[in-house]
């Protein structure tokens, strides 16, 4: 036999209902669709408060619903369900922007939007659910319920936000940043504490909502401290700005301000390319000092440079250059020497407008008659030990009297030349004080 048990309840026939522990239920269908629909549609209000929409007033909105849907549930499946739908709904909203990934190439990928947002969705959606599960099972109505919401919902944040890998996006604490006043609470107890804060105060409303039964201030007193709450998240952040800049960190040479929010500061590029000059121009200083009053240290510097630079462009033309001995006889019996391996270096040679590898080979010559003779033409000296770089490249990065050459401009002009960072950085370490870039507006500039 089915059972056909309503599973919530959500009739109200004479405009007031009395605490029973047990709420009276109905079994039309209707209903229990529409508020499928409610809790889906109250988590997409809830992701309209966040990023880049900051609607605030839909978060009070959407969590005074879950908590009348939540306290309406005659069970914890029941309420796994409605949060389930409502973080469907908010996930859905909140993770929208995923889509326009696939529309790149939307012949390709376009048809795959709605199945990745849509699954990615679903599977979110599971935290908030657990988490009214949990509420309601920990929790019965009121005040109880409400806390355990809140414990619970900021519970199953963190757990989102770190189990495999974490995936720590749309934290409802994030809704307060239409203005910079109302994030400074994270300073106090970070972004999951102030999302426990955010759930009290938009869930408050609906203790309101709930006491028909009540009137006056024991009614609307949960609203009023909801609307107190508010103020206070606000005050203490204008209390904060307006305080004095924290003191700078002893040895820290640089502060790289983040964009959050409206009406953060941003750090402007120029600014930005300076303090990393600065930098690295320290770095450097520190580094051939210390090679100085150690040369063992700078040998090993040098060989480690020479194993974890990585080999330059293939694509790139090269002129080879052959070092190599005037006698080919060997010293001991002088019988003819044969080539028995060669040492190749390889460096970074710049024509304007132009890259190219000048390639430096060296044989190695051995006697056949001799055992362990073996002669090679020593080599030639380079402005930096073991770098890659010639005297041309290193003047084109240091000289201000050269012109600029751009990796825009040089993609542009020739076939392009990919270094890496870690290639590049060693070179002018000899050359601290120097300014790589006279012009910061230029991004990505090479040299002046």
């Amino acid at each position: 036999m089915t059972d056909r048990r309503p599973v919530l309840d959500f009739s109200d026939n004479t405009g007031t209902r009395k605490r029973s522990g047990r709420h009276r239920a109905t079994d039309s269908p209707t209903s229990l669709v529409m508020m499928c629909i409610l809790a889906a549609s109250f988590g997409g209000l809830g992701a309209l408060s966040l990023a880049p929409f900051y609607w605030t007033p839909f978060l009070f909105v959407a969590f005074t619903g879950l908590f009348w849907l939540i306290d309406r549930a005659r069970t914890r499946r029941d309420a796994l369900l409605m949060g389930w739908l409502f973080g469907l709904g908010y996930f859905l909203i909140g993770l929208s922007w995923i889509a326009e990934s696939f529309y790149v190439d939307a012949e390709q990928f376009g048809a795959l939007a709605v199945p990745a947002i849509g699954g990615l969705s679903a599977f979110l959606a599971l935290f908030p659910a657990l988490a009214c599960s949990v509420a309601k099972a920990a929790a019965g109505t009121g005040w109880r319920l409400l806390l355990a919401l809140a414990a619970s919902w900021s519970a199953a944040e963190w757990i989102r936000g770190h189990i495999l890998t974490g995936f720590p996006w749309n934290l409802i604490g994030y809704a307060w940043g239409a203005a910079d006043e109302t994030l400074q609470a994270a300073s106090l107890f970070g972004i999951y504490g102030l999302g426990f804060v955010t759930v009290i105060l938009a869930t408050m409303p609906g203790l309101a909502l709930d006491g028909i039964a009540r009137r006056g201030m024991r009614r609307w007193g949960s609203l009023v401290i909801s609307i107190i709450g508010v103020f206070a998240l606000w005050g203490f952040g204008a209390v904060r700005l307006a305080g004095p800049e924290p003191a700078d960190v002893t040895g820290v040479r640089l502060r790289i301000v983040h964009r959050f929010g409206r009406r953060a500061e941003t750090l402007p590029e120029d600014q930005l390319l300076l303090g990393l000059e600065e930098v690295e121009q320290g770095v450097a200083a520190d580094e051939a000092a210390a090679e100085t009053a150690a040369p063992a240290l700078r040998t090993e510097r040098a060989a480690k440079r020479r194993a974890n630079r990585g080999s330059l462009p293939a694509h790139l033309p090269r002129i080879e250059t052959v070092v190599d001995i005037e006698d080919k006889a060997c010293p001991c019996c002088r019988h003819a020497l044969h080539v028995i391996g060669e040492d190749v270096a390889e460096r970074l040679d710049i024509v304007p407008a132009q890259f190219r590898v000048l390639v430096t080979r060296r044989p190695r010559y051995g006697c056949r008659s001799c055992e362990g003779i073996v002669v090679q033409a020593p080599a030639p000296a380079r402005l930096i030990e073991g770098g890659i770089p010639t005297e041309a490249t290193v003047a084109q990065v240091l000289c201000p009297n050269m012109p600029t050459i751009c990796r825009s401009t040089a993609r542009r002009r020739s076939t392009p030349a990919r270094v890496s960072i870690s290639t590049a950085r060693p070179w002018p370490s000899g050359s601290a004080g120097q300014r790589s870039c006279s012009d910061p507006s230029t991004s990505g500039c090479w040299a002046t």
